[in-house]
């Protein structure tokens, strides 16, 4: 059963947006954090919620040729096609919020997911969180990258102070679309 409910659409500006986010995380300074290992031969890493599968193109550059990164998304409209992926890259169409394959379970180091906060239903990321957990192997690791919205703020210069705040008002909208609102993410 699906549960799509994807609010952000999966057209040519989608696929613009989640492009520029993706850079705009990663101009942050790093795709993989540092502290996780990842140039071990035969690296197993996955991804859930691909988008338009950008991160899985661009960690493939920076990984031994030997690793395999699966890519899982219940819609894959917005990958490319699999000739245009690198030949360790495959994205596969898998709903991350039902009980995952058997053959999925414990195979990987590495499993990441970023920019989900929609996908959690009634602020509960649990069954996401076992659906990851099911996914490693022992002494995996987990990459979740998650905006705090409950803390950002727009910092000017003087110049810009008489500036319309368009990004604020953007971001409360988008941290509270779907009625959802993911406090989850913020220490108590």
């Amino acid at each position: 059963m699906k549960h799509e409910a994807y609010v952000l659409g999966r057209n040519f500006s989608a696929n613009a947006r989640l492009n520029l986010q993706y850079y705009l995380w990663k101009d942050g300074g790093f795709s993989l954090h540092p502290s996780i290992p990842s140039n071990i031969e035969n690296l197993r890493v996955a991804e859930i919620g691909v988008g338009t599968g950008i991160w899985l193109v661009d960690l493939a550059r920076y990984l031994p040729p030997s690793a395999q990164i699966d890519g899982f998304d219940i819609d894959l409209t917005q990958c490319p096609p699999k000739d245009w992926l690198p030949s360790n890259v495959s994205v596969h169409n898998v709903d991350c919020l039902s009980p995952l394959p058997e053959h999925l379970l414990e195979q990987y180091d590495i499993v990441h997911i970023q920019l989900f906060h929609l996908a959690v239903h009634n602020n509960d990321p649990a069954p996401i969180v076992r659906n990851l957990l099911g996914l490693l192997k022992p002494g995996g690791w987990i990459s979740w990258g998650e905006m705090d919205y409950s803390t950002f703020k727009i910092i000017r210069t003087e110049e810009g102070k008489d500036v319309e705040d368009s990004l604020t008002p953007l971001l409360e909208m988008i941290g509270t679309i779907g009625g959802t609102r993911p406090n989850w993410t913020a220490d108590e």
